[in-house]
């Protein structure tokens, strides 16, 4: 049995999955950004029943479904439910978009400052 599934850790291109299993098994996840997966974690090589995967090379701002497979020592394989999580955008592109903002804020002020002193300047 698969449980206390965790999704912590989340960056723009990582997340870290955490399961328990009720007999040590091997673990592997299967994820992507649909349910048809694609994407296969390589199994763990021990038989454990707290089990840990770091994703990387996830893409920001996307999200991804995943799902557990445990296997026990006889080959018997459980899957759990589907699971999903979403990657953040990156701090800079916050940034840029706050500086780009400040900036075009700046620009439209300095136009109307300048069309106010045209309109109200000596004649």
């Amino acid at each position: 049995v698969i449980s206390n599934v965790t999704i912590s850790d989340i960056t723009p291109d990582s997340a870290v999955i955490t399961w328990t299993t009720d007999e040590p098994a091997y673990g592997q996840l299967q994820y992507g950004t649909d349910t048809e997966y694609g994407s296969f974690t390589d199994p763990d090589p021990t038989l454990k029943t707290e089990h840990s995967v770091k994703l990387t090379g996830l893409s920001f701002k996307t999200e991804y479904h995943f799902r557990v497979k445990a296997t026990d020592d006889v080959g018997n394989e459980t899957l759990s439910e589907d699971y999903t999580f979403s990657t953040p955008l990156p701090v800079w592109i916050y940034v840029v978009a706050a500086v780009g903002g400040l900036i075009a804020l700046a620009v439209v002020l300095s136009i109307a400052v300048t069309v106010f002193r045209r309109m109200t300047g000596p004649r």
